[in-house]
């Protein structure tokens, strides 16, 4: 059912795919823990609304998950590679792969990818996604004018979209590829009477 919450936890083990391309999990709410892999090598593959993935990482173990149906990504976490996949909208909270150790790769082949609402938190504080490098490739949007996606990556990002915007906490990365159609940008107006912070666009392709 895709209602409820489903929990699954292998404290010194991995969470394996054991049924081919058939949905592993499915419900409301889907957490895994592991150890030493998520996933790893063959993808486990969820349907559900929440995604809260936590994974150690030992022995270079990877995070990779295909999900159906629009997500948020409450935690997406490993010390080392995630792949992840969705058919539709995916909404970020943290998805963390180690800012000097893991590439995260995000592939959403009919919908957008959103920066979640903390409420009370300045999002331009926390980032979204972190990680040593970055490939995204989304049929939609990635971020929007007033909720641009925060990311903290160490050394390369890839992004291929209809619209990006993006902020870079800490700094962009020494190699950056943004082949989005239009890329929109927050700039912090230097007014200090005023503070505000203006929308730009920087280019039109």
């Amino acid at each position: 059912s895709a209602a409820g919450s489903i929990s699954s936890v292998s404290s010194n083990g991995a969470i394996t795919d054991a049924n081919s391309a058939d949905a592993n999990y499915t419900a409301a709410v889907v957490t895994l823990r592991a150890n030493s892999g998520i996933g790893s090598g063959d993808a486990i593959e969820t349907a559900t609304g929440e995604l809260d993935v936590i994974n150690n990482g030992a022995g270079a173990s990877t995070v990779e998950i295909d999900n159906t149906g629009d997500v948020l990504l409450t935690n997406l976490v490993n010390t080392g590679d995630i792949d992840f996949s969705n058919d539709t909208t995916v909404t970020v909270d943290r998805v963390d792969a180690g800012f000097t150790v893991g590439t995260f790769r995000l592939s959403v082949a009919n919908g957008s990818v959103f920066g979640v609402n903390r409420p009370g938190v300045d999002f331009l504080s926390v980032p979204d996604i972190t990680a040593d490098a970055a490939s995204v490739t989304v049929s939609g949007a990635f971020g929007t004018l007033a909720r641009p996606i925060v990311l903290r990556l160490n050394s390369e990002f890839f992004l291929a979209a209809a619209i990006s915007s993006v902020v870079y906490l800490g700094g962009e990365p020494p190699i950056v590829n943004d082949t989005s159609d239009i890329k929109l940008s927050i700039i912090d107006s230097l007014n200090s009477v005023s503070g505000q912070r203006l929308i730009e666009i920087e280019s039109l392709a």
